[in-house]
Parts: C-alpha cells; structure tokens; sequence
C-alpha cells in the first residue's frame, strides 16, 4: 500500500521543522509530488542556508528536488516564502524520494550542529539515522498514535 501524500508532506514537515530553522505555513500535492511553503527563522538563515548548501551537494539526482523562494502580496505588502517540491519520476517512489531527503536533511543537520533532535519523538530509520516521528494527534487520536508507536518500537527494536 502507498504512502498518502498527506503523511508524506507531515513526515517532511517534521523533519524540516525538528531543525529549529523553519516553520511550515502550507503543505499541497500535484500527482503525487510533495510540496511545502514554509518561512526560514530570522535568526537561524546563515544555519539553514548551510543546511541546504550541504544537502544540495549530496542530493541525490535521481529524484526532481525544487527549492526556491516564492514572492507574493498579503494585505498590499510584499511577502515571501521558501518552496520545497519532491518528486519521483513516478509517483509509486515519492515515499521513497521522502525519506531519503528525511534522512539526508537530519543527518547534515546533525554533523552541522553535533546535537541531537529537540526532546520530541524520534523514530530511527533502517541506516540509522535519526528523524522526527510524525506529530500526528492533528490526524488521528491519542490511542491511535500510541498503536502505531508500540508498531515502531517492536519493529525496530528498543530504537524507536
């Protein structure tokens, strides 16, 4: 069963935001392709433009990565907002393209800061790398995540 692009963009949006660098406004989907609208932190930019220096770098080229600034009018004021778009070359592989740039963001981020993840849920994926457990109480009830935790925990072991 594939992924929702849905709990592909939260999954993304966790990771983005467990840096501490941006806060997401706006999630969305095109065929299947992940998109997010998100602002950079005033005080952590010089951070976050590292950040993506370095992911930029290792990207992996077999997937359609677009980030950029996207210029718009709120209110007669000049506004602005950085856009993330993920994409496989067909949509069966963007769960895949996700979790890659999940694992590529945390782990930049984490040889960049030498820090772990905020005191948050953290689930490990299978290479080892550390990355936010979706946030999910605004999708499903309390129970529900606890399920899929429990789910996590006994198939990774004591590490999720």
């Amino acid at each position: 069963m594939a992924t929702t692009p849905e709990k592909l963009q939260l999954e993304l949006k966790d990771t983005l935001e467990a840096t501490g660098y941006v806060e997401v406004v706006a999630a969305s989907s095109r065929k299947g392709d992940v998109r997010l609208l998100f602002r950079v932190k005033e005080a952590t930019q010089e951070q976050w433009l590292k950040l993506v220096h370095q992911c930029l770098l290792e990207l992996n080229p077999k997937y359609y990565f677009f980030l950029g600034v996207r210029y718009f009018i709120v209110e007669k004021e000049l506004r602005f907002g950085w856009v993330l778009i993920l994409d496989a070359e067909d949509s069966e592989h963007t769960d895949e393209a996700v979790q890659d740039m999940r694992k590529l963001v945390m782990r930049v981020y984490l040889e960049q800061t030498g820090t772990h993840l905020a005191a948050r849920d953290t689930a490990i994926l299978d290479d080892g790398i550390e990355v936010p457990a979706p946030q999910m109480t605004t999708y499903i009830g309390t129970r529900a995540q606890r399920a899929i935790q429990d789910l996590a925990r006994r198939q990774h072991g004591d590490k999720a």
